[in-house]
């Protein structure tokens, strides 16, 4: 059996592969990003600086067909905190997911 590819869906094939190839950086950037802005902007006066230290964005699996994004704080007390009020945790994980759909839809449109 042949099959014949023609150079316009090659093309696309090859833009397509570019561009999801460069998903997982942009998403981990997006998270660093949003694990920055949540250290700097907390309400909690984090006197050790252990909470601070400890609150990161990464990914944590980049498969072929899926990117698993987090935004982590790393501390047994930092429940405490977000139950208190004193860390916009949740806003900032909701603007997070909203870029990382955006930069998604951003690729998605470059191919």
């Amino acid at each position: 059996m042949r099959v014949r590819v023609s150079s316009k869906a090659g093309a696309t094939a090859e833009r397509a592969e570019n561009e999801f190839a460069r998903v997982p950086a942009a998403l981990e950037a997006i998270a660093e990003f949003a694990a920055e802005y949540l250290r700097d902007t907390d309400n909690y006066h984090d006197r050790s600086g252990h909470l601070r230290e400890h609150t990161i964005g990464r990914i944590v699996d980049a498969g072929a067909n899926a990117v698993t994004v987090e935004l982590v704080m790393d501390e047994a007390y930092a429940s405490y905190v977000r139950r208190l009020g004193l860390s916009n945790f949740y806003d900032v994980v909701k603007d997070m997911s909203k870029n990382c759909n955006r930069a998604m839809a951003n690729i998605s449109k470059r191919i």
